[in-house]
C-alpha cells in the first residue's frame, strides 16, 4: 500500500509536473502577450512624443527664425541710427565752423580791415563747410570786362595766376560764363 501510495504520489507529481509546466507555459504566454501589448503601448507613446518633439522643434525653429529676422532689422535700424547720429554730429560741426567763420568775417568788417582780407576769411569759411572744397572770390572789373582773383586761399598758385585777369565770356571758365550770362554755372571739373 505504501508503494501504491508512493506510486500514486509519484504519478500525481508527474501529472502535477506536467500541469505545472503547462501552467508555467500558459503564464509565460500571458506575460509575453502582456509584454508585447506594453511594448506596443510604449511604441505608440514614443511615436506620439516624437511627433510632439518634432512639432516643438518646428516651433522653436520658426521662433528662432523670427528672432533672427528681428535682430537683423534691429541691427539695420541701429546702423541707420548711428549713421544719422554721425550726420547730425557732422552737421553740428559744420554749423559750429560756419558760425565761427561768420563771426570772424563780421569782426574783420567791424574793424574796417581791407576787403581782400575779409574776402579771404569768407573763402576759408566756405571751404571749412566741405572737405576737399576750394573756394575763390573773383571781382569784376566792369571797364575791362575782366575778372580779378580777390581771394583763393587753397587754390594752387599756378591756377590762381592762370585765372587772375581772365576776360568775361560765354566760354571762359565757369566764372566768366556766369558773369556773361547772369546765370549760375556749375562745373564739375575745372581745367
Amino acid at each position: 500500500a505504501s508503494q501504491l501510495l508512493s506510486g500514486a504520489v509519484a504519478a500525481a507529481g508527474a501529472v502535477a509536473g506536467v500541469a505545472t509546466v503547462g501552467l508555467l507555459g500558459l503564464v509565460s504566454r500571458r506575460r509575453l502577450r502582456a509584454g508585447f501589448a506594453r511594448f506596443e503601448q510604449l511604441e505608440r507613446v514614443c511615436a506620439t512624443e516624437a511627433a510632439s518633439v518634432r512639432a516643438t522643434q518646428a516651433t522653436v525653429n520658426q521662433r528662432e527664425s523670427e528672432v533672427q529676422s528681428r535682430l537683423q532689422r534691429m541691427s539695420q535700424e541701429l546702423e541707420r541710427t548711428q549713421a544719422a547720429a554721425a550726420e547730425a554730429r557732422e552737421a553740428s560741426r559744420r554749423a559750429t565752423k560756419l558760425q565761427s567763420g561768420q563771426q570772424r568775417v563780421l569782426e574783420l568788417l567791424a574793424r574796417g580791415r581791407e576787403p581782400r582780407r575779409v574776402l579771404d576769411a569768407l573763402a576759408r569759411m566756405m571751404e571749412a563747410q566741405c572737405d576737399g572744397v576750394m573756394c575763390a572770390v573773383m571781382l569784376l572789373d566792369d571797364a575791362a570786362q575782366r575778372l580779378e582773383l580777390a581771394a583763393g586761399p587753397s587754390l594752387p598758385p599756378e591756377f590762381g595766376r592762370a585765372v587772375d585777369g581772365i576776360t568775361v565770356g560765354p566760354k571762359v571758365l565757369s566764372c566768366g560764363a556766369a558773369i556773361h550770362t547772369g546765370k549760375r554755372v556749375i562745373a564739375d571739373d575745372i581745367p
